[in-house]
């Protein structure tokens, strides 16, 4: 969707892109009731299929998001900057 939203308001300089961030270490798993075992065997099996070996932490998202917004990239429209580790590249 990020494509197609971008177009029409580009001319008047509005830029639309994303961030698609992979498994990310929040404490939503403790929300969502899981047992601390559980959350360790789930965050165990994300982190052995992310190259880089590690789960993204809110702090890289937001990083990345905030580069994404910045004023001296106003050439850059329409595009999904994926923060996964590399995990995209299997």
């Amino acid at each position: 969707m990020t494509r197609p939203w971008a177009l029409e308001p580009a001319p008047e300089g509005v830029r639309v892109n994303a961030i698609a961030p992979g498994p990310t270490d929040t404490d939503v798993m403790v929300v969502a009731g899981l047992s601390p075992e559980e959350i360790e065997s789930v965050l165990g099996r994300e982190r052995d299929r992310i190259p880089m070996g590690r789960l993204a932490g809110p702090r890289d998202v937001a990083e990345w998001s905030l580069r994404v917004a910045e004023p001296v990239r106003t050439h850059m429209n329409g595009q999904v900057v994926t923060v996964d580790g590399g995990l995209e590249l299997f």
